[in-house]
């Protein structure tokens, strides 16, 4: 069973948002530049904790908790398996199972266009449910 994230206030949001080693952060994920993952892998393999390694880069790890500090540990195992190297570029996963990757401000543009989405959707499925009366079968 998957570990659950507790999602991040805004306060936190802002808090990451000024640290340089993050790219992206929204409620509920936050994305490392690719300096910031050579540099935390660099350290990781050479023994240092990941809650030392985040200390040392501004970053509380309590405020990222143990799920998220542990998945960022196997994201980046995964990351140097397939590709040998860090990037900013982040994958993202739409609704629609569309991948994008790009840069910081490319995959903002992305995740907003997949929110629009998701919204239009969900607005004609309330628009669906009053047209028939409101009555739940």
């Amino acid at each position: 069973m998957a570990a659950t994230r507790n999602p991040f206030t805004d306060e936190q949001i802002a808090v990451l948002k000024e640290n340089p080693y993050v790219a992206i952060v929204d409620r509920n994920r936050v994305c490392f530049t690719a300096t910031f993952k050579e540099l935390f892998w660099s350290l990781y393999t050479k023994g240092m904790m990941p809650s030392e390694i985040l200390r040392r880069s501004n970053i509380d790890p309590k405020m990222l908790g143990t799920a998220r500090t542990r998945g960022m540990v196997a994201n980046l195992k995964k990351e140097i398996a397939r590709h040998g190297s860090f990037t900013d570029v982040i994958v993202i996963r739409t609704r629609t199972s569309e991948i994008q990757t790009g840069t910081k401000k490319d995959n903002e543009i992305g995740l907003l266009r997949a929110e629009n989405e998701y919204l239009k959707q969900e607005l004609e499925f309330v628009k669906k449910i009053v047209a028939a009366g409101g009555e739940v079968r």
